[in-house]
């Protein structure tokens, strides 16, 4: 199965009212649903997917210059492990930065979309598909 995982932060501000109202139920640029969307397509077919709440991440960095390695354990993270023939990837969001997530199936098409709704106004850090809240980061990660 195909699989596309998305990233969204809501818009605290979005007026649903007003959408409806004036725009047929559709955001605009000045009353947009989210600030800002994020979306990955996994390369190869999706042999299995699960979810992991409340758990562990460990993120490895490469440092670009020296090519050194570290390994960063952040906690409190709600990861979704997604295997494939040949590897297995994980991406995940701190439990403190989420509002709900959600997996609209579209059997049809043979494709599966995993949804992560983020809280605006946490100030939180992005490292490719992990979404850590400034509060969990290693000390050796703050900016």
């Amino acid at each position: 199965m195909r699989f596309e995982v998305c990233f969204r932060v809501v818009n605290p501000e979005y007026n649903r009212d007003y959408a409806v109202e004036y725009h047929f139920g559709e955001d605009t640029p000045d009353n947009s649903k989210y600030v800002y969307q994020d979306k990955y397509r996994i390369n190869g077919d999706v042999t299995e997917w699960k979810i992991i709440r409340s758990t562990v991440f460990n993120l490895e960095m490469i440092h670009s210059v020296d090519k050194t390695k570290a390994n960063f354990e952040i906690e409190k993270m709600f990861v979704l492990e997604l295997t494939t023939i040949d590897k297995l990837i994980k991406l995940g969001v701190s439990e403190s930065l989420l509002i709900r997530t959600y997996e609209p199936n579209d059997i049809k098409h043979d494709i599966c979309r995993f949804y992560f709704n983020i809280k605006d106004g946490i100030p939180f850090e992005k490292f490719g598909g992990v979404y850590i809240d400034h509060n969990y980061l290693p000390n050796e990660l703050r900016g």
